[in-house]
């Protein structure tokens, strides 16, 4: 139970919006703030979203409900997009909106210098994930972070002990759908079908079903249960968290009904306050009990609290189903003929969703089930297609009677669709989905909303001829008639007696297109009776562009002027020997620092890591360097690209180390890493290089990394050619470096897939953090290692540009790497691939990703 805490500082609610339905539940529910996504530059650009006029309709309306809307802009941005960023930012700067969520650094440096009424949130895409990276998020004038949903609460609250609200806000997620991957380090939809997560393009490869080929085994391996945390809420108040975030911009108005309620009466039940959202407007109450046993019906996996309490406490994968559970309804006691019968355990009715699902688990591992494997991936293919029974009730039996709808609780019969396989005895039987929820989020959205406080206020009056088959409406300011609209339309029988002119409501309540409100004075719309609403929403269209032409009540904006930034001139293309570049981290690929002549690299990079080196880094980073110095090549030290609470001794003493050795090249993949190694240079001047993962696709990324310090950065292993060589044009060289090399962590997780094979952490004496490899659907082949309790999965096609080597010099590339991590490589193969690629000699069977491609 929820206890009443003394006062305090209570987080607000945020609550996701895909479509407009979705919006408008989330008001009348109490949510604190929305968050959604316009038809560009944001991160789900496959749920509905919405337009600039349809927020500019939306923002006053929030205000009347004390809500703030945000705006995501949570996706890495090219050059050629630059352009039509500007007025985007303008136009949302003079709607008003609460902040904007920015993942792309050339974004956020755009915003500080031109749109100073823009408040900036800082995207999970970031991927901040301690209070460094909390404390850099703070000096590029963020007002708020969103923490990656990895963290602990014990992470949290060191954060908020160092900084306070008035500081810096922290913001995280309390309730969806979950990534495998830390967000913003995903690369295997943009690497292997190129959709890109950062661009807002996710194919979903997590919940796809793999086959595991290093042993007996196949699931799901990737598929995340769903973050449930309501029982939680109290010791997120207790951490000083600020915000709390309910996933789900692609989901529909059921789930954020069910959602948003359960969550603003906890935190309303926590503040002690009586009135809940249930009864925030007249006439709702009787509803409430089906939204709340809705939200089993609404969309749910299977839950967990991740690592919230620790990284131990549960397993997080469901390696059985990556799809919607519902509710059990009961087991196939029998089977007659196309006929099945069951013990009901819920109520049922006509329309309601039912599944069927074999009682043997789908999944093999292992460790869990040994070395015979019964099921196979036919069946996991079969879940991931949603091509097992499924079905929309059509009537029930009970005994000889049939029946529309039953209370349960006795045995009950269902006819399958033709078609299907027949279930087996013992089957077990999932409502999935409920009408009367359906019916109960309907009259939700047939509420009036609010009356908006905007510049001008329309009345309409809507009124259908019998006779000739149309529609008249009468738009007019006070007692002035402005003008009429007829449209002809065929009416179509319809069961509800009020869904026709609820439609009417809720598509003409505003005109989101303009500055102006209409007010509906008259209705005179038949009962019983449909219109799509797609002809609603024309009618609306042709009623806007009638109100534009009346001049007095709309004037166009004007955009800011902006200078374009450049990231410097092009100058003439010469051609000199390009310098290379090998990045390691394993003992075994020193001795390419024992290369004479040509072929020693121009430059070692050295990332040291608990996992290969917790006894032996400091004795071979001191051979490094003195090998280095004697040869006269430059040593750079890289940090990782994770660093939790648990990582930061070790790689707080081999970087104390570098720096006593002399080491003063440093590279740094994320914007936590640079806070936390200028701390512990304590003013000591360095040359910091930005690794792939600080995003600069465009030139205003390019010249934030410059302005925050960096000697130099590394051109996206996701990018295009197209925006590579227009970057190229805009004179980004020498400051850019190519990766010609590399193996792709498509994956960067905390989840680990080998406590999913055996049921819960084993410990490390068991697992041996011992690396899979798997396969999918399409047979390509996949590596999942593990580095330590991470998760890096790796493709076995490696990343190469090497056939495209001499075009990237001519087009003035001065800079090429060749990447040796996280898989073990001997040397000798790590020579093979340096040797020829440098020569423009393939280098085996590898991947160009998207680069001979369009980055979507």
């Amino acid at each position: 139970m929820l206890e009443t805490l003394s006062p305090q500082k209570y987080p607000k609610l945020l609550a996701p919006a895909g479509s407009k339905e979705a919006f408008k539940v989330a008001l009348l529910m109490g949510a604190d703030e929305i968050f959604l996504g316009l038809k560009q530059f944001n991160a789900r650009k496959r749920a509905e979203n919405f337009s600039l006029d349809e927020l500019e309709e939306l923002v006053p309306l929030a205000r009347q409900y004390g809500c703030k809307i945000l705006v995501t802009v949570n996706i890495v941005i090219q050059q050629k997009e630059l352009d039509s960023l500007v007025p985007f930012l303008d136009r949302l700067e003079k709607i008003g909106i609460g902040a904007v969520i920015v993942q792309d650094l050339g974004v956020a440096r755009l915003i500080q210098k031109n749109f100073p009424n823009l408040r900036m949130h800082a995207s999970t895409q970031l991927a901040i994930h301690n209070h460094h990276g909390v404390e850099e998020a703070i000096r590029l004038g963020f007002k708020r972070v969103v923490l990656a949903r990895e963290m602990t609460l014990q992470e949290i609250r060191k954060i908020r002990s160092v900084y306070s609200s008035d500081v810096i806000e922290l913001e995280t997620f309390c309730h969806g759908s979950l990534c495998y991957s830390y967000s913003g380090l995903c690369f295997f939809s943009g690497a292997e079908g190129g959709r890109s997560g950062n661009r807002g393009e996710c194919a979903y490869t997590c919940r796809k079903p793999y086959k595991i080929l290093s042993e007996p085994g196949h699931g799901f391996l990737f598929s995340m249960k769903d973050l449930d945390t309501v029982e939680m809420l109290e010791e997120f108040v207790k951490a000083g968290v600020d915000s709390l975030k309910i996933e789900g911009r692609k989901k529909d108005a059921q789930y954020v009904a069910t959602t948003v309620k359960r969550y603003r009466e906890a935190l309303d039940r926590l503040q002690g306050k009586k009135e809940t959202a249930g009864k925030r407007f007249k006439g709702a109450s009787d509803l409430f009990d089906i939204l709340d046993e809705g939200r089993f019906f609404s969309y749910q996996r299977n839950p967990t609290t991740l690592f919230f309490k620790n990284r131990y406490e549960e397993n997080v994968i469901d390696l059985n189903s990556p799809t919607h559970q519902g509710m059990e309804l009961g087991e196939v006691k029998r089977v007659e003929k196309r006929k099945i019968y069951f013990d009901s355990l819920l109520s049922l009715e006509a329309h309601d969703g039912v599944r069927i699902e074999s009682k043997n688990p789908l999944y093999h591992a292992r460790p869990q089930h040994g070395e015979k494997v019964i099921s196979n991936t036919m069946g996991l293919m079969n879940r991931y297609e949603n091509k097992e029974i499924s079905f929309s009730v059509e009537e029930i039996f009970v005994g000889d009677k049939r029946l529309f709808s039953h209370p349960g609780k006795r045995e009950l019969g269902l006819m399958l669709p033709k078609g299907s396989y027949i279930p087996s005895v013992g089957d077990k039987i999932f409502k999935t989905r409920s009408n009367a929820l359906k019916r109960a989020v309907d009259q939700l959205l047939g509420e009036p909303l609010k009356k908006v406080v905007s510049r001008e206020t329309l009345n309409l009056e809507v009124n259908w001829d019998e006779k000739t088959g149309t529609f008249l409406f009468k738009v007019s300011k006070g007692a002035k008639e402005l003008f009429q609209l007829v449209k002809e339309c065929t009416l179509t029988p319809s069961p509800s007696e009020e869904g026709l002119r609820l439609s009417f409501i809720d598509v003409f309540q505003l005109l989101g297109e303009i500055k102006t409100s209409l007010e509906i004075k008259a209705l005179q719309i038949p009962p019983f009776t449909f219109v799509a609403k797609s002809v609603l929403k024309e009618w609306k269209r042709e009623l806007v562009e009638a109100v534009r032409g009346i001049e007095s009540l709309y004037q166009p904006l004007q955009f800011k002027d902006v200078p374009k930034d450049s990231a410097g001139p092009v100058g003439e293309l010469n051609h000199p020997q390009p310098r290379w570049i090998v990045k390691f981290d394993r003992e075994e690929l020193s001795p390419f620092l024992d290369l004479e002549g040509e072929m020693l690299p121009d430059e070692l990079i050295f990332e040291p890591k608990k996992a290969f080196l917790e006894k032996s880094g400091p004795a071979l980073l001191e051979r490094l360097v003195e090998h280095a110095r004697s040869k006269n090549i430059l040593l750079r030290v890289a940090l990782p690209l994770i660093l939790r609470s648990w990582d930061e001794p070790y790689i707080r003493s081999m970087i104390c180390y570098a720096l006593d050795l002399g080491v003063r090249h440093f590279e740094c993949p994320n914007i936590g890493a640079l806070s936390f190694l200028n701390k512990e240079a304590c003013g000591i001047p360095l040359d910091i290089s930005a690794d792939f993962a600080l995003y600069a696709l465009n030139t205003q990324a390019i010249t934030q990394l410059k302005e925050m310090g960096f000697s130099g950065a590394t051109f996206s292993i996701e990018d295009d050619k197209e925006n590579i060589f227009e970057l190229l044009n805009q004179g980004v060289q020498p400051f850019m470096k190519m990766i010609l090399y590399k193996d792709i962590p498509l994956f960067i997780a905390e989840s680990c897939s080998l406590t999913a094979l055996h049921g819960g952490c084993p410990t490390s004496k068991v697992c041996g953090y011992r690396t899979l490899e798997i396969e999918g659907e399409d047979k390509e082949r996949y590596e999942v290692h593990h580095e330590l309790c991470k998760s890096v999965v790796l493709s076995k096609k490696p990343f190469s540009l090497v056939p495209y080597l001499n075009h990237l010099v001519q087009r003035g590339v001065k800079a090429f790497q060749f990447d040796f991590i996280t898989k073990r490589y001997s040397f000798a193969e790590a020579l093979e691939i340096y040797k020829n690629g440098k020569n423009g000699i393939s280098v085996g069977d590898c991947t160009d990703s998207n680069f001979m491609k369009k980055l979507l």
